[in-house]
C-alpha cells in the first residue's frame, strides 16, 4: 500500500458541491427542490433556451414568481444559487451556423437583459447577488494541436527574421501597439492564437448587417531550391487576407452610403403619394424609418475613415488611390451633415403635429429630398 496520505475530495475543495438543474424542464422550481433534498448546497438554475417556441426548457415560458420562489427557498435553506443563460437561442456574439448576423446579434442582448433582470430580481430576495453564466456562442474561433503548436515556436525560435515579420504584421493588423511588439523578445510572449492550427474569422456583408465566417489555416511548406522548410503561420494568411477584403469592401461602403440617401428618398416620395397630410402617428413612423436608413449612413463613414487611416498609415494603396478615398470620405462627412439638417427638421416636423398643425406631406417629400440631393 502507499504511504501517501489519504486526502478526502472535501479536504482539497472546501465549500458548497454544486450541481445544475434539468434545462430541458421549464418547471425550475421542482428541479431546485429536487436538488436540494438531494443534499446538494449549490445549484445552478436554467433552460436550454430563451423563446417560448424553442424545442426544450424555455426561458420565456417560467413565470417569474418561479424564479422569486426559488431565491426565498435559497435564503431559508442557505443554498447556494447561481443562472445559467439560454444556449440554443441566445448567441449574444451574433453567429447563426456560419454567418453573423447583426439583428440576432441585437436580439440576443434583449434577451441577455431580461435574464440578467430576473438575477436582479431574485438578488432582492436572496440577499446577495446571482451569478449568471453566459456563454458567448457556439461557433469555434480557433483549432488547436499542441504538437504544431510546439513546432511553430521553436521555428520562429530559430529564425529571427520570420519571428519579427509575425509581431509587425500583428502591429499592423491592430493586435499589438509598437510599444507591445518591441517588449515581445521569445515566441512564447506572443498572443495563443498566433499558434493555433486554423482560425476563423468574419468579412462583412456589403449592407454591413452580415457577416460570413472564414477559416485560415497554417502550414508547412518546403523549397526544393533553398532546402528549407518554412511555416507560414494564421498570421501570415490574415495580413494577406485583410488587405484584399479592405480594397474589396471599400466600394461597396461607398454604395452603402449612396443607398442609404437613395433609399431615403425613394421612401419619402412614396409615403407623399399615400397620404396628403401627416397624421402624428405617421410622422413616427417615417422618422423610425429614417433613424434606421440614417445609422447605416454613419456606420459606413466610420468603416470609410478606419480603412482610410488604416491603408494611409500602412501604406497598402498608393497616392491616387488615397486621394480617391479620402474624397469619399469627405463625401460621406457631407451626407452625415445633411442627414442631421434632416433629423432636425424631422423632429421639428414632430413638435408641430403634436401640436395639431397641418402639415403638407407633398411639401416635407419635396424639402427632404432636396436637402439630401443637394448633395450629388
Amino acid at each position: 500500500m502507499s504511504d501517501e496520505p489519504k486526502i478526502r475530495i472535501l479536504d482539497k475543495y472546501p465549500g458548497p458541491i454544486g450541481v445544475s438543474t434539468n434545462p430541458t424542464n421549464p418547471n425550475q422550481l421542482f428541479e431546485f427542490e429536487t436538488k436540494v433534498r438531494e443534499g446538494f448546497t449549490a445549484v445552478e438554475l436554467g433552460t436550454i433556451a430563451f423563446s417560448p417556441h424553442a424545442q426544450g426548457g424555455s426561458w420565456a415560458s417560467v413565470p417569474k414568481q418561479l424564479w422569486k420562489e426559488v431565491a426565498r427557498l435559497a435564503r431559508l435553506n442557505n443554498i447556494k444559487i447561481s443562472l445559467h443563460a439560454p444556449v440554443q437561442d441566445l448567441q449574444i456574439t451574433g453567429f447563426t451556423g456560419r454567418y453573423y448576423d447583426e439583428s440576432f446579434r441585437k436580439e440576443s442582448a434583449h434577451k441577455l437583459f431580461a435574464v440578467l433582470q430576473t438575477a436582479g430580481e431574485m438578488a432582492n430576495i436572496y440577499g446577495e447577488s446571482i451569478k449568471v453564466n453566459v456563454h458567448a456562442g457556439e461557433m469555434r474561433s480557433a483549432e488547436w494541436d499542441k504538437e504544431w503548436e510546439e513546432k511553430v515556436k521553436n521555428y520562429l525560435s530559430q529564425n529571427r527574421q520570420a519571428f519579427e515579420d509575425i509581431k509587425k504584421k500583428l502591429v499592423d493588423l491592430g493586435v499589438l501597439t509598437p510599444q507591445q511588439a518591441n517588449q515581445i523578445q521569445n515566441p512564447n510572449q506572443l498572443p495563443s492564437w498566433v499558434f493555433a492550427k486554423t482560425l476563423y474569422f468574419v468579412t462583412p456583408s456589403s449592407d454591413l448587417r452580415y457577416g460570413e465566417v472564414h477559416a485560415v489555416s497554417s502550414e508547412e511548406t518546403y523549397d526544393p531550391v533553398t532546402g528549407q522548410t518554412k511555416i507560414k503561420t494564421v498570421v501570415d494568411y490574415l495580413y494577406e487576407m485583410n488587405n484584399y477584403i479592405l480594397r474589396d469592401k471599400l466600394d461597396k461602403i461607398g454604395r452603402l452610403l449612396f443607398d442609404a440617401v437613395y433609399n431615403l428618398s425613394v421612401h419619402l416620395n412614396r409615403e407623399a403619394e399615400r397620404f396628403t397630410v401627416f397624421k402624428p402617428h405617421e410622422i413616427g413612423i417615417l422618422y423610425s424609418k429614417f433613424v434606421s436608413f440614417e445609422q447605416a449612413a454613419y456606420q459606413a463613414e466610420r468603416l470609410l475613415e478606419d480603412a482610410y487611416n488604416y491603408l494611409k498609415n500602412h501604406r497598402v494603396l498608393n497616392d491616387q488611390e488615397l486621394e480617391e478615398l479620402q474624397r469619399k470620405l469627405e463625401k460621406a462627412k457631407e451626407y452625415r451633415e445633411r442627414f442631421d439638417q434632416v433629423r432636425e427638421y424631422l423632429e421639428d416636423l414632430q413638435r408641430k403635429i403634436a401640436r395639431g398643425e397641418v402639415q403638407d406631406m407633398q411639401a416635407v417629400a419635396h424639402f427632404v429630398g432636396k436637402i439630401l440631393f443637394d448633395v450629388f
